[in-house]
This record gives structure tokens, C-alpha cells and sequence, in this order.
């Protein structure tokens, strides 16, 4: 059995499986805790001073993407199951491994391919550099 598993979503049509995976997993007991992390390329979150600086619209975007994508993850998973949420900012596969070491994941759950052509070659190579580079188990959904 493991205790906590890392879900990594991207704002992708595969999102839908590794929530359902991970769901699955805790209501059968494998897991205890569901880590759902969204990365976004941007370094800018928020501003670290607090200042009111405007936002260029593609990071306001990306933001938006994150906050829809882990809301909707979060309402899919459901009450009965311990669930914390995640932005964080970085190289995909380097910041899931990163925030797998820091939270002490026994499993990530991630997947192969994203929603289009251009996030599918992406995707995989986060989800290859990731099994590659793991201490813990890595599940990929299809």
C-alpha cells in the first residue's frame, strides 16, 4: 500500500484519467492522500513584493488554467478523500520530481499524453524524463 501519490495535471484532456486513477486508488485504499500538482512555465505567480504591476495576459491565462484545472480536479476527487492542491512554477518534469522529494510521495501518477500534437510530444517527454529520474513509483495513464 502506499500512503501519498503525486497526480500531476496540465490543463490537458488526459487530466480526467489520472484524477479518475488516483480516485480510484484511495477509494480502493492504495492511497491515503492525493498531491495534485499543476506547473506552469512562468515564473511569475505572483509578484514576490506584493506590488500591483500588471500581468502580461499569457501568464493571467496560464494562471487561470491552473486555478480551473486544480479546482475541477479537486470537485472530481471528491470529500471522503484527503486532497491538497499545488501551483508551482518550473520545468515540468523537474519541478514534479522536486515537489515528489518534498512531500515524500511513495507514488506520481501522471499522464502519457496531452490534448493536442503539440502537448503530446511535451507531455511525453515530462512523463519520460520523470520515470526515468524517480525515487518512487511512477504510474502512467494512457
Amino acid at each position: 500500500m502506499y500512503n501519498k501519490a503525486l497526480a500531476f495535471v496540465s490543463g490537458s484532456r488526459s487530466d480526467d484519467k489520472v484524477i479518475i486513477t488516483a480516485k480510484e486508488l484511495a477509494e480502493k485504499g492504495i492511497i491515503n492522500e492525493i498531491n495534485i500538482l499543476f506547473v506552469t512555465p512562468k515564473a511569475h505567480i505572483a509578484h514576490p513584493d506584493g506590488l500591483n504591476e500588471p500581468v502580461p495576459d499569457d501568464e493571467v491565462g496560464q494562471f487561470t488554467l491552473a486555478q480551473i484545472t486544480l479546482d475541477k480536479a479537486y470537485r472530481n476527487i471528491g470529500n471522503d478523500i484527503k486532497v491538497i492542491r499545488y501551483l508551482q512554477s518550473g520545468l515540468s518534469a523537474d519541478t514534479i520530481l522536486r515537489m515528489a522529494e518534498e512531500l515524500q510521495v511513495d507514488i506520481i501518477i501522471i499522464s502519457r499524453y496531452g490534448s493536442n500534437k503539440e502537448n503530446e510530444s511535451l507531455t511525453d517527454s515530462v512523463s519520460v524524463q520523470v520515470s526515468q529520474k524517480a525515487s518512487c513509483s511512477i504510474l502512467i495513464v494512457k
